[in-house]
Order: C-alpha cells, then structure tokens, then sequence
C-alpha cells in the first residue's frame, strides 16, 4: 500500500507536543516528495560521467536516483523489488 501525503500522521494534530526550542523553518510538506517515480533504462539516460546518483539494488533489481534531482525534492518513495523504500537527500 502506498502512502500519500492525505494519509501521512501528522504528529502536531495528533496531539503529540512538539520538542522545547524547536523552529519549523517550512510548512510541513513544504518540500514535496515524489511519489511515483518514473524511470529509463540505463541505456537511454543522457547523464555525463561525472553525475552522481544514489544507487538501491535488491532482489535483482538496481534503480538509481540521480543527486542534482534529489536536491529539489529531497525524498523519493519508491518500491524495489516489490518492498517499500525512502530515498532521502
């Protein structure tokens, strides 16, 4: 089951105090996180030599995630190998 951000907890409204001194410097979900990522073979990726990705292989299966990407959004929830992951930044 995937998650969406109407189903994510929110501690906050779930009545949860928040810790002492703390700041939230954005609104929650201020960065938005992909939900459904979409992918190209290896082959077909136009990235140079020198672009740096976050790499998850299991069960024979291999996805990568490329940095400059993740700096805009800062978390992928993704599957791999039929098992739920985050890939954060």
């Amino acid at each position: 089951m995937r998650v969406g951000p109407r189903d994510a907890y929110n501690p906050v409204t779930a009545g949860e105090p928040l810790p002492a001194g703390f700041h939230q410097l954005l609104p929650r979900d201020g960065i938005q996180p992909i939900y459904d990522p979409q992918f190209v073979a290896a082959e077909g990726v136009d990235w140079t030599s020198g672009t740096q990705v976050i790499g998850v292989a299991a069960g024979g299966e291999a996805k990568a995630y490329p940095v400059s990407f993740l700096n805009r959004h800062e978390m992928v929830d993704d599957f791999i190998a039929g098992d739920p992951i985050l890939v954060t930044w």
